[in-house]
């Protein structure tokens, strides 16, 4: 269900619109986005969309941006049906929506963010909507959500999760990925407000209503590297643009990323069926409890 985001009652589409017949309230479909909250765009920081062709850019190829495209797509092939209504919530460039489409899946992306929504690659989403999750106009609507790499950029990750699980429908699941262990922090988490220990996330889940089916940690082969990164490359406080620390970011000579590309494939094999300790990313399934 569509609800008002002033009374909460269910929204109505009438032409390029949807209308509360309670309180009057509009949200307007311009380019095929509907925006809830497009006053927002203006002031919200918490991420920058400048880095947005950057990654576009990148990943295509990049090994990061490949491997955990290709584990999404197994973890979702595991836990929900095809056919499965999903929402993927901060869509970024929307690679993993796109795939989720390719793959049989009845795809709906939202952003706060226009620039993301407007993204020509993602104009072939069919259905998009801008608003803010902290305050979501949808209820028992969705079979799956998808966050990936969205959770670690919201100030209150426990709410936000509250308020995704109102948009699922019974037994409805989601699957997020996060960025892990505090003492990799570095000057690429610019954007976040913080890294996740297993420990934390259970606890935020557990706490919002969701049952967690699956918890574990990925690319563990290149922490080494990771470890290198957050001593070299520390978090100092000076902030370049973000695509400029987009491109830092991404940037890798390509026989090194063929390489790690092939380490991490093996990888995904070798864990799927254990939960390795350490991981530079957790992935975390879960399903709306019934309590």
């Amino acid at each position: 269900m569509i609800i008002c985001l002033k009374c909460k009652s269910e929204l109505r589409k009438e032409n390029e619109r949807y209308l509360c017949n309670s309180c009057g309230f509009r949200a307007d479909i311009i380019n095929g986005v509907v925006y809830f909250k497009p006053e927002i765009d203006e002031t919200f920081e918490s991420y920058n969309p400048n880095a947005l062709d950057v990654f576009y850019k990148y990943e295509k190829e990049h090994f990061w941006f490949k491997i955990r495209r290709d584990f999404i797509l197994k973890i979702f092939s595991k836990y929900v049906k095809k056919s499965s209504l999903v929402m993927e919530v901060g869509t970024g460039t929307g690679n993993i929506a796109r795939e989720l489409k390719n793959n049989g899946y009845d795809v709906v992306i939202s952003d706060v963010h226009k620039q993301f929504l407007d993204f020509e690659k993602n104009k072939i989403i069919e259905k998009r909507y801008q608003f803010d999750v902290n305050e979501p106009p949808f209820e028992d609507h969705f079979n799956a959500i998808g966050m990936f790499d969205v959770l670690e950029h919201t100030e209150e990750d426990e709410q936000v999760l509250k308020n995704i699980r109102k948009m699922l429908k019974d037994d409805g699941k989601i699957i997020i990925t996060v960025p892990a262990h505090s003492w990799l922090w570095n000057k690429y988490d610019y954007s976040h407000k913080r890294r996740y220990n297993l420990k934390r996330i259970r606890e935020i889940f557990k706490n919002s209503g969701f049952d967690i089916l699956e918890a574990k940690h990925f690319f563990v082969s290149i922490m080494p590297l990771l470890f290198i990164r957050a001593l070299i490359e520390r978090d100092n406080g000076n902030k370049d643009s973000a695509d400029d620390l987009a491109e830092q970011q991404m940037a890798i000579n390509p026989i090194i990323n063929k390489i790690l590309y092939t380490i991490l494939s093996l990888e995904c094999k070798l864990i799927a069926n254990i939960s390795p300790k350490i991981g530079g990313s957790i992935i975390v399934v879960a399903q709306k409890s019934k309590n």
